[in-house]
């Protein structure tokens, strides 16, 4: 009978407290060496008058040199309508370094990114330029190795014959960290 109370006592200690532990281990992430890819999607606003805001798609990987920084690639998309007869389409390629700060499961950060910006704009044949970004979020530690991510991001890409390439992004999305 006392040997039945022990298996009961362990068991639960199995079944709620390791569970526990290892959720709170959700705070240590990121950790250096550690990798994550992330997605998400949101608002685009394009700086150029004849284009119409839109919805764009964004994604990457992360390497963590540090907890606190990390560098990677990043690459997304957009296409919107426009005043000009046809829609315009950007999508970009970017290397990209981030600072991040450990508030708990809160994760602000900071991240600029230089790269390649593939430009469809109406009455223009299709031309890649040069450009970058910057911005900065919130990373929110929802399970040890996933994370909620809003973020606001200024992409300056050259201009096509006079028309604007530069669009703000307002996203959310995941992050899985491994």
């Amino acid at each position: 009978m006392a040997l039945s109370r022990y298996r009961v006592g362990f068991s639960a200690v199995l079944t709620f407290v390791f569970p526990l532990l290892a959720a709170a281990q959700g705070a240590h992430m990121p950790r250096q060496g550690a990798f994550s890819v992330w997605g998400n999607g949101g608002l685009v606003v394009p700086s150029e008058s004849a284009f119409s805001s839109t919805f764009g798609v964004s994604g990457g990987f992360d390497y963590f040199f540090t907890r606190a920084l990390s560098v990677g690639l990043a690459a997304g998309g957009w296409r919107t309508n426009t005043d000009l007869a046809a829609h315009a389409n950007d999508t970009y390629f970017d290397a990209v370094g981030t600072y991040n700060w450990e508030l708990g499961n809160f994760h602000p950060f900071l991240q600029g990114g230089l790269g390649a910006y593939l430009e469809d704009f109406p009455g223009h044949s299709s031309s890649t330029k040069f450009g970058g970004f910057v911005g900065g979020g919130l990373d929110y530690s929802i399970a040890r190795a996933w994370a909620l991510e809003g973020a606001l991001r200024y992409h300056i890409a050259e201009s096509t014959s006079g028309l604007q390439g530069h669009f703000l992004e307002l996203v959310a999305g995941f992050k899985f960290y491994f």
